[in-house]
């Protein structure tokens, strides 16, 4: 049975004390054991590990005594918390407010250490091991189950007996969204899938409807850039599934060439990426990667877990700004022309794209994933574009600055043609709006300084009647 533990941590035993206190702080607070010899009286370096003996050996090796000391120095020095290691997955279809009649429904199963596999409501699920109900926790916002998974084999050799292997499946639901972190340490993707239909079925008894969380490569970008991570190590790979990963990204050298070249190439695609982050005040390395896992190899409390997700649950929200572009002006230039050729549909859009870039002018993006980051803002750009095309005729933008359209012509053409095609204005009256939804994108890029994230809130901030 493992211990190991993420949102049911109760205390620290005295072997997860000290992996938790780091070899300074340890070697100050044990110094005064530090000074052991070996077998033939030498005296030994002092090292976290000597100290932690020696102490021991001060305590005539009785537990009880080496906890009291050990748990003294962890309130001084111990890094609170577990390493974090979850998979996000989303629970569709309905509201997941807890209410009352819910958590005691729970609540029941688990007091009478009920089976879920003997019960009916399951039983759609096709349990195959024994699956019990073993801890709870509600907290504002969200709740945490401890699921326990008794799984039997048999030995054969050398007398037949059953041998039962347990473990344990924790999970985090966000009421508000149906985001779920599962914590799975040691059992199969099956399992966690198992758990969460149980979990589903504990709201509603209709069929779940459970999709894994998944990131493409904008999101990811985002998410670092909300939580502002300096990255430092993404991975790319094609469709083909290529893969090429780049280690130590800083601003030293993300203009090298051959990192440029890969972390611009249009066919490499980031699925995974790796930053320092400052959340709650821990500094740690942050891993997201494409499948929705969430990894921190250094010690953390749960509500660093919460405070990436509000990040993720933004993202998500806005995913909307992150349509790509290419697919969007494809889309209008077959409308526009039926005959047009594939490499013209191309060079529209590299030109177009020039455009975009052109009017962030001063206010490109200072992040070391370099032209993905620009793409990505003028991705959100275009995509804003749009949605002033929706209700362009009935805003009204103080101070809009003075343009020289002539200088944004493929961009213009663009954003006339989609007036004209997509809401049927006339050419003329389409013109006079392009003009003015360029002039609005500039002020949006001006107040946020062509920050991606600042970009999206200034332009809601604009849009906002309430």
């Amino acid at each position: 049975m493992s211990d190991r533990t993420f949102f049911f941590r109760d205390g620290y035993n005295l072997k997860e004390m000290f992996e938790r206190i780091y070899a300074p702080d340890f070697i100050e607070a044990f110094r005064q054991h530090g000074n052991i010899v070996d077998e033939e009286g030498a005296t030994l370096e002092i090292n976290k590990n000597n100290c932690y003996v020696g102490l021991s050996q001060s305590c005539n090796n009785e537990e009880d005594q080496i906890y009291r000391e050990m748990e003294e120095a962890f309130e001084m020095f111990g890094r609170l918390g577990d390493k974090l290691n979850v998979k996000l997955y989303k629970l569709s279809g309905f509201d997941f407010t807890l209410t009352d009649a819910i958590s005691n429904r729970i609540d029941g199963y688990k007091n009478r250490n009920q089976n879920m596999k003997e019960v009916d409501t399951f039983s759609p699920t096709g349990l195959k091991y024994n699956l019990f109900i073993e801890d709870t926790r509600y907290k504002q916002g969200f709740m945490d189950v401890k699921f326990k998974i008794e799984m039997k084999s048999y030995i054969y050799e050398p007398i037949p007996e059953v041998s039962i292997n347990t473990f344990f499946i924790e999970v985090r639901l966000y009421h508000s969204t149906g985001l779920v972190a599962v914590f799975n340490p040691n059992g199969t993707a099956k399992n966690s899938t198992d758990v969460l239909y149980v979990l589903f079925l504990l709201f509603h008894p209709q069929t779940p409807i459970i999709n894994e969380v998944v990131f493409d490569e904008a999101q990811l970008i985002m998410i670092q850039l909300k939580l502002n991570g300096e990255v430092s190590s993404p991975r790319l790979k094609t469709d083909n599934d290529l893969k090429v990963d780049i280690y130590g990204l800083n601003k030293m050298n993300y203009e090298d060439p051959l990192v440029k070249a890969v972390n611009s190439h249009a066919k490499l695609r980031i699925y995974e990426l790796q930053s320092t982050c400052v959340v709650q005040g821990h500094r740690f390395n942050l891993k997201i990667s494409e499948d929705g896992r969430i990894q921190i190899e250094t010690f953390v409390e749960t509500d660093v877990l919460d405070r990436i997700i509000v990040d993720i649950e933004w993202t998500i929200l806005k995913s909307h700004y992150f349509k790509p572009t290419s697919m969007q002006i494809d889309e209008l230039m077959k409308i526009k022309n039926k005959g047009s050729l594939q490499t013209q549909r191309r060079k529209k859009e590299k030109e177009i794209q020039q455009d975009l870039v052109l009017l962030l002018n001063n206010n490109k993006s200072n992040s070391s994933l370099g032209e993905k980051a620009i793409n990505l803002t003028t991705t959100i750009l275009l995509n804003i574009g749009h949605f002033l095309s929706q209700k362009v005729e009935e805003i009204v933008v103080d101070g809009l600055v003075e343009l020289d359209l002539s200088t944004y012509l493929a961009l213009r053409e663009y954003l006339i043609d989609y007036l004209v095609i997509k809401f049927r204005h006339s050419r003329t009256r389409s013109t006079e709006y392009a003009n003015k939804i360029i002039r609005i994108m500039q002020k949006m890029i001006n107040l946020s300084s062509g920050d991606a994230v600042n970009l999206i809130e200034q332009f809601e901030n604009m849009i906002r009647t309430d």
